[in-house]
């Protein structure tokens, strides 16, 4: 029977005393529950709510049964005075809402370090991929330069020398305008200072400063296909001193491809200049004279 009860008398357990619950404090539902969370609440319980069980007497606690969390207040019998209490109860091992939380953030803890172990196998497992498809590219990089610089080097190793030397000052221009530079394109390596020098044609009797001479001549011509080199195409020529044009005709001196670049463009390489062992301490000659020139073989 529904009984009109303005408060309820609640002891929790390991309280010392009881409190005084009113029907104002409880929610609208107004039921079992709601006594619960007040006495929880006014208590500073720190046991999780759904934990604790109420009481109509504190013995019921050992044998008898809970109330029903849903059943009305005013259903509920006892909780008449502080000598006779509705009893809170809840298990003896039950861990109170700092444990909870101290486990909670644990397996937070657990789960960040799975995370961040994944994400590491992640980026280890990324990077392999990305040296490995680097030394791809890097291995048919080297294959692509070997195939040009192999038969490259099998043709410095068979030039035959030029038996004759004409000037053409519209080669010359082109070869000059090709590499941008109007002097030797040794020296201009070896001393930066004569990069100044201007390729001029001398007078009638003497060859000038520079001339452009041509790497593969048209004796050549067979090999330089194979290359993809067309002979009358500027890059195959070079602005050379005069002197030096004599030692690369003659074969005192010649081309000996060491790396590939790509600082100028894909096709571009670095060679070394092999000049022959006896003429290392032969002076440069500044220009040459016909006379001086050896005459056709």
């Amino acid at each position: 029977m529904e009984s009109s009860r303005a408060f309820w008398w609640v002891k929790v357990k390991g309280s010392g005393s009881s409190i005084m619950i009113y029907e104002e404090e409880l929610a609208k539902t107004k039921n079992a529950y709601n006594i619960l969370e007040i006495a929880k609440t006014k208590t500073c319980l720190e046991v999780p709510i759904h934990m604790l069980k109420l009481f109509e007497r504190e013995k019921d606690s050992h044998e008898g049964q809970a109330v029903r969390n849903s059943l009305s207040v005013h259903h509920v019998r006892g909780g008449n005075d502080d000598l006779d209490p509705l009893y809170v109860s809840y298990p003896d091992e039950c861990p109170d809402a700092l444990s909870s939380a101290q486990v909670s953030l644990s397996d937070i803890i657990k789960m960040q370090e799975k995370i961040e172990q994944k994400i590491e196998e992640e980026n280890a497992k990324a990077q392999e991929k990305v040296t490995q498809k680097i030394e791809e590219e890097n291995a048919k990089a080297q294959e692509k330069v070997m195939q040009t610089l192999v038969p490259l080097c099998q043709q410095a190793f068979e030039l035959v020398p030029a038996s004759s030397s004409s000037w053409d000052a519209d080669w010359h221009a082109r070869v000059c305008a090709h590499y941008g530079i109007w002097g030797c394109i040794i020296l201009s390596q070896t001393h930066p200072e004569t990069h100044t020098w201007f390729c001029q044609q001398c007078p009638e009797e003497y060859f000038g400063f520079c001339v452009s001479e041509h790497i593969y001549h048209k004796k050549q011509s067979q090999g330089a296909r194979a290359l993809g080199i067309d002979i009358a195409d500027p890059s195959n020529g070079l602005p050379l001193l005069k002197h030096f044009e004599v030692l690369y005709q003659d074969g005192d001196m010649t081309l000996f491809p060491c790396a590939a670049t790509n600082l100028q463009g894909p096709n571009t390489i670095t060679v070394k200049i092999l000049i022959a062992l006896d003429l290392h301490r032969t002076p440069l000659q500044w220009v040459y004279s016909k006379a001086d020139i050896r005459k056709k073989t």
